[in-house]
């Protein structure tokens, strides 16, 4: 969970940008990541930072999107 006072202030996006940089840096060409299903805006985000959906699943958490770069 994130506190309330965060919200809205675009910090996933900032955290995908610096994980894209290193990822970048040390040579690599595809990142992984998942999100809630349920979590609109986290999946938001992450289609909109250019990954693409390529799985669903059910994990111990409900169900889960997974999505590659």
């Amino acid at each position: 969970m994130v506190r309330k006072e965060y919200v809205g202030n675009h910090l996933q996006s900032q955290m995908l940008d610096v994980l894209n940089k290193y990822v970048k840096s040390i040579g690599k060409t595809h990142m992984f990541t998942k999100a809630h299903s349920d979590n609109i805006y986290s999946i938001r985000n992450i289609l909109k930072d250019g990954y693409k959906v390529v799985d669903e699943y059910t994990s111990e958490r409900g169900p889960m999107t997974a999505f590659v770069k």
